[in-house]
């Protein structure tokens, strides 16, 4: 459960495959929800089934190539989903917070993400400079490896979707394997390795060319693809320094955020705040005692004015519900 008496707020990775959402306390900062594509309202609910908690804010980062009208529509869809604050940062701004850096002093970061690279040199408050390699991803290399797997093994009649979903399964089974056995054929690790080498090895060389310039004092590497060993390896003889795995930088950078900015609200609005939270538990407990004996129509007015308190806090609303759930209890 999250620590008590504070805001819950949540840091989410609005990632192009990917999408994640994180929670730091005093226990640290970790991962608390994962989904295939991106709906803000699924991880919302689904945090709250980890935290066991009602989640009322969230700071949400985004790839930084994202227009205006793209803000606008997570921001509403945000809202709606029933959170109610807000922030909206970009990939680096989240990169900055997660990696703590001191004064003069700058680090390399490589997100190596589904549908792109990005290069990134981060100062202690500021974007350096930056590159984005948009020509090669986790999904060309799924692209590479499921084309291959279709040779090897005559899959001409397979789904084409199904075999990249297998051939990514496949390929983060070799990142911990050096083989595998599929339909009786064994897969070595070289076999994808050789695949994605040159592909690599290319993007090290854009990142040796910001190291020379720059000299970082640390160098990271994060996004899903940095869980293969080629791709580590790779950068650890251009660069000649191991990197530091951090495979959630952006989503755990989001949060760490999420929780200082709103640990900042003054401590009236915050012990107000609890208070609603507070009443708002008690009624989801009274809620669940009489949902056995309530009408449909009674169950769904009572969700939809929980979703509506629970979203924006609101003591009018809390009221509402309260004399609602105590009409229903005379009934």
């Amino acid at each position: 459960m999250a620590d008590s008496n504070v805001f819950i707020s949540i840091g989410i990775d609005a990632g192009s495959k990917t999408s994640k959402a994180a929670y730091s306390d005093s226990n640290g900062t970790r991962i608390i929800a994962r989904l295939e594509g991106f709906d803000v309202n699924v991880l919302r609910e689904e945090s709250e089934i980890k935290l066991d908690d009602i989640i009322t804010s969230c700071v949400i980062a985004l790839p930084d190539d994202y227009n205006k009208r793209q803000h606008e529509d997570i921001l509403n869809t945000a809202k709606r989903s029933g959170f109610e604050n807000i922030d909206l940062i970009s990939e680096y701004e989240a990169m900055n917070w997660a990696i703590d850096l001191e004064s003069e002093t700058c680090a390399l970061i490589c997100d190596f993400g589904a549908s792109r690279v990005n290069l990134a040199v981060i100062g202690s408050d500021e974007l350096i400079d930056s590159e984005v390699i948009s020509d090669f991803g986790g999904n060309e290399c799924d692209k590479y490896f499921a084309s291959w797997l279709s040779e090897r093994f005559i899959l001409n009649l397979i789904d084409e979707k199904l075999l990249r979903q297998r051939a990514e399964q496949i390929k983060f089974t070799l990142g911990v394997s050096d083989s595998l056995t599929w339909r009786g054929i064994d897969i070595l690790r070289e076999d994808f390795e050789r695949l994605i080498y040159f592909p690599v090895k290319s993007i090290t060389h854009h990142a040796r060319k910001f190291m020379r310039i720059y000299k970082p004092d640390k160098f990271i590497l994060s996004g899903g693809m940095s869980s293969v060993p080629l791709i580590r390896r790779l950068f650890t003889e251009a660069l000649n320094v191991s990197p530091e795995i951090n495979a959630d930088l952006i989503a755990k950078g989001a949060a760490l955020k999420a929780k200082e900015y709103y640990e900042s609200e003054s401590e009236n609005n915050r012990h107000n705040h609890d208070e609603n939270l507070q009443r708002l538990r008690e009624l989801k407990s009274e809620i669940i005692e009489l949902e056995a004996n309530l009408t449909r129509s009674q169950k769904d007015k009572l969700y939809l004015l929980f979703r509506q308190a629970e979203g924006i806090n609101d003591s009018k609303i809390i009221a509402l519900m309260e004399g609602l759930i105590n009409e229903l209890k005379d009934a």
